[in-house]
C-alpha cells in the first residue's frame, strides 16, 4: 500500500490590529480557496502582542462571495460569543469576510485571522 501524500494546500491571512471601537474588520480573501474558517483573536494593546478573553460581547461574520459581490450574507452559526472565542466556517469561494463587533467588553483591539483550504 502507497502512503498518503495528498498534501492540503492551506492559506491564513490576518488583518491588522484595530481598536474594536471601530465595530468592524474587514478581510480579504483568495477567493480560489472554497473551504473557509475565520475567528477573532481580542488584545488589550494595540501591537496585539497580548491576546485576551473578553468578558462580555460576541462577534458576527458575515461574508461576500463571488456569486453573491453585492453585499454581505450570513453563515450559519455566524455569531461567537466573546467570553469563548471560537472560530465559524463556510463553502463557497469568498471574496471577503466581515466581522462585527457587539458589546464587547475587556479588549480594546482585535485582529480578524481567516484561513481556507481546497478540499
Amino acid at each position: 500500500m502507497k502512503p498518503y501524500t495528498h498534501r492540503l494546500q492551506v492559506r491564513k491571512i490576518e488583518s491588522p490590529v484595530v481598536l474594536v471601537s471601530a465595530g468592524s474588520i474587514t478581510l480579504p480573501v483568495d477567493r480560489s480557496y472554497p473551504h473557509n474558517f475565520a475567528g477573532i483573536i481580542f488584545f488589550n494593546d494595540s501591537g496585539g502582542v497580548t491576546p485576551v478573553t473578553p468578558s462580555a460581547g460576541s462577534t458576527t461574520f458575515t461574508i461576500k462571495t463571488v456569486n453573491q459581490s453585492q453585499g454581505f450574507q450570513n453563515i450559519a452559526a455566524g455569531t461567537v460569543a466573546a467570553d469563548a472565542p471560537n472560530q465559524v466556517d463556510w463553502a463557497g469561494n469568498t471574496l471577503e469576510v466581515l466581522a462585527t463587533f457587539a458589546g464587547i467588553v475587556g479588549a480594546t483591539h482585535a485582529r480578524l485571522v481567516s484561513t481556507g483550504n481546497q478540499s
